[in-house]
């Protein structure tokens, strides 16, 4: 892949990240009209996931981008070494963004039954640790070509879901 890619990849998904960060501060807002702890809740976790996101693909970015030139000057152990040494640094810090991303997942769910959102009930289950499910079920079925879906997309597309459950809310 040719290195200008993965800067116009951090460009889109600093973009995307705002936009995740705009709905669900949308979504966050729609419920706290009814149980502001789980709103703000809602709004809190993502706001802190939503920066992480952007860190988390940017490095990843990063990651690949040393990788190749490891590759091209063929010394890929320097480059397994110079990463091994910045993984225990940022881990940290990609598992609180992580996590702090998949939190309102639960808030949101919460706010569905409950019926803070007024939406069909079947919307428990657009959400990203769903996604995240038939991702894994995916892979297994076909490694090669279902590698990224777990991790990356199919998170990615049940965060999407929630602009989608703010919306129907909205109607």
């Amino acid at each position: 892949m040719s290195d200008w890619r993965f800067g116009v990849s951090i460009a889109l998904a600093l973009i995307g990240d705002t936009l995740v960060g705009v709905g669900m501060y949308s979504l966050g807002m729609q419920i706290s009209k009814t149980h502001p702890v789980l709103g703000y809740l809602t709004i809190g976790f993502s706001s802190f996931g939503v920066v992480a996101g952007g860190f988390i693909h940017s490095f990843l970015c990063v990651q690949a981008l040393i990788y190749k030139g490891a590759l091209i000057n063929g010394s890929l152990q320097i480059a397994d070494d110079i990463l091994e040494k910045i993984y225990k640094q940022i881990m940290p810090s990609f598992a609180t963004g992580y996590i702090c991303l998949m939190a309102p997942t639960i808030t949101v769910i919460i706010s569905i039954l409950n019926g803070a959102l007024q939406v069909p009930i079947f919307c428990v289950l657009l959400n990203p640790i769903v996604f995240l499910i038939i991702g894994l079920g995916c892979r297994k079925i076909n490694p090669v070509k279902f590698q990224d879906l777990p991790g990356i997309i199919m998170p990615s597309l049940g965060l999407a879901m929630f602009g989608l459950i703010g919306i129907l809310n909205l109607i």
